[in-house]
């Protein structure tokens, strides 16, 4: 379910991006990933970079690289601003599966809230709202919840919308 909607929002906008990281341990066992694994490729295919070079690798198994991807993002928009380019590359950040890593985590805290300045587009997807770092839950731009139980609806309640909706019984 959830990595299903998120891949249906990130090909909806998938014209946008110019490069693409997946942060996801599932990426090769999941099916919902296969159509876009290939989409991936074959607009890297079109623009002559070989998915096989690990400088154009888009696919992590840990979150532990997405500090060298967010540097070399960085490092893209920097040269594409000093010569003057009006529109620059976009690079979308899809990552899954890494609930326990996404508490503290300096370079995901940066990509919330701090990555559209370098043209980063985040789709996350977790188990548990609030194991997301603040940083990431107060930078959320769109947030879909699915079935929860009881207590974890009131914490997303809570957070995103107030205590006060809970008390006047809307849901």
């Amino acid at each position: 379910g959830k990595s299903s909607a998120a891949i249906s929002a990130l090909n909806a906008r998938f014209p946008l991006y110019e490069t693409f990281a997946i942060f996801a341990s599932t990426i090769h066992a999941d099916p919902s990933f296969d159509a876009l694994h290939k989409r991936i490729k074959d607009k890297m295919k079109k623009k002559d970079q070989g998915t096989e070079n690990e400088g154009n690798r888009f696919e992590f198994d840990s979150l532990a690289d997405l500090p060298r991807v967010l540097r070399k993002q960085h490092q893209l928009i920097r040269e594409e601003r000093d010569l003057g380019r009006k529109t620059l590359p976009q690079l979308c950040v899809y990552i899954g599966d890494h609930l326990g890593k996404m508490g503290f985590n300096k370079a995901l805290d940066d990509l919330f809230s701090r990555g559209r300045y370098i043209g980063a587009s985040c789709f996350i997807t977790a188990q548990v709202f609030r194991g997301a770092s603040h940083a990431i839950r107060t930078n959320i731009d769109c947030l879909a919840v699915f079935r929860v139980n009881a207590t974890e609806y009131a914490a997303i309640a809570e957070e995103v919308a107030g205590g006060g909706c809970l008390r006047r019984g809307v849901q």
